[in-house]
């Protein structure tokens, strides 16, 4: 159920009081204990890591471009080839194209601009490419504060 929903159904009181008690029982040791255990079971098998970084899911992508038509993300036929295995989408507006950092991926969130964006602002990358682009852009930085 949407925030929107439940203020609909039960009132925005409720829901504050909802959100209060929910984040108060998530800060509990007990559950700080329980994350870690169900965690650390589930990602020991290295066949369910493999799966979780190899899953992109469809259903998944389609949050990330307006009206779901991923088919229009450049470099959509090679990802489709790979069956999306090993594949990312990557939004344009993170990076400039000296890969200097134009915005962090928290801040396009907050802006509301990090889903539901027009195909020309995504690009399929391969995991490799991605974590190299960004790895770029973090030396960029380093050396951007070096010589400040």
């Amino acid at each position: 159920m949407t925030k929107a929903e439940m203020i609909q159904r039960y009132g925005e009181a409720w829901y504050e009081e909802h959100k209060r008690k929910s984040a108060e029982a998530h800060r509990t040791p007990e559950y700080t204990e329980y994350c870690r255990k169900f965690h650390a079971e589930r990602y020991k098998d290295p066949e369910n890591r493999r799966h979780r970084l190899d899953q992109n899911c469809e259903w998944e992508m389609k949050q990330y471009v307006e009206d779901g038509r991923i088919d229009l993300i450049e470099n959509y036929e090679l990802a489709k080839k790979d069956n999306f295995k090993g594949w990312c989408i990557h939004h344009r507006l993170e990076l400039h194209p000296d890969y200097s950092l134009r915005y962090y991926r928290e801040t396009l969130i907050k802006l509301e601009i990090y889903l539901h964006r027009p195909p020309n602002e995504l690009i399929f990358l391969s995991r490799n490419e991605h974590a190299r682009i960004h790895s770029l852009s973090t030396q960029a930085r380093l050396r951007e504060t070096m010589h400040s």
